[in-house]
């Protein structure tokens, strides 16, 4: 049987493969099919559960079991496989025998791949983006998997993750994201649909840029048309037009929008 055969395959492979200690178990699934991307290929012909075991010797030398999960692979495996970006993604956050695991945005993608929602999702991209930048370089996330979590994970409208308006927005947001200043992004996160944080937020935020243009920072602004119309979105879909604000700003441009900027 060829699928029996992969599955040995993918157990060979398994023999040599190492995840810190310090991950959950509840990540470990995540973990695993982003470094064994051939196992979520076979996972999506082949429907799997695992049953995963945290074991450890107690002082007398016999195996002791800490931790027990059952995992439905699927929501995963679909995620590995719908881009080499959303592997590379969860592979930044696995570490290494030098460098310890990020914890916290293992968590967080984990969250929002089971439960769908939102917040999840921006506060991995939040998390995503504190837990791998260095001194030296503010990272972010692939354009290619921000849009795969948008839209297949969130389930937000493509009209709303391609706006233009949204987009140029997001470009202002992004610019002050590189500069560090995570004030913005984060007030926009947490604006209620009920209150007028989400307007005075983006209002602040584009008096700074006009500011910053001031001093000839090579910075975008929107249009005034494209801001009203941010706001019209909003005032329809708030949640989803916050969150793709959001995710796109915590987001690399993408090769389109990069060719606009150099235009």
């Amino acid at each position: 049987d060829i699928n029996l055969l992969k599955l040995f395959a993918a157990q060979k492979t398994l023999h040599n493969f190492w995840l810190s200690d310090l991950i959950p178990l509840s990540d470990f699934t995540v973990g695993l099919l982003s470094k064994v991307p051939t196992l979520a290929e076979f996972i999506e012909e082949i429907p799997l559960s695992f049953h995963l075991s945290l074991v450890s010797k107690d002082n007398r030398g016999d195996t002791v079991i800490e931790q027990t999960a059952f995992i439905d692979t699927l929501t995963y495996s679909k995620f590995i496989n719908a881009s080499s970006y959303n592997a590379s993604t969860v592979e930044k956050l696995l570490g290494s025998f030098k460098t310890l695991p990020k914890i916290a945005s293992l968590d967080a993608i984990n969250k929002v791949l089971s439960s769908k929602d939102k917040a999840d999702l921006m506060k991995f991209a939040r998390l995503f983006t504190q837990e791998t930048s260095t001194d030296n370089f503010v990272n972010l996330l692939y354009p290619e998997t921000s849009r795969y979590l948008l839209k297949e994970v969130a389930m937000i409208k493509p009209e709303i993750i391609e706006n233009e308006a949204i987009d140029s927005v997001a470009r202002t947001l992004r610019y002050f994201i590189g500069e560090r200043k995570y004030h913005y992004a984060d007030d926009i996160r947490n604006a209620r649909e009920d209150s007028k944080d989400f307007e005075e937020t983006i209002v602040k935020m584009l008096r700074e840029g006009r500011l910053r243009l001031e001093q000839e920072k090579h910075i975008h602004l929107p249009n005034e048309d494209e801001i009203k119309e941010l706001f019209q979105l909003a005032n329809e879909d708030f949640y989803e037009v916050k969150t793709a604000l959001v995710i796109l700003a915590l987001s690399f441009p993408t090769k389109k929008e990069k060719e606009v900027q150099n235009a």
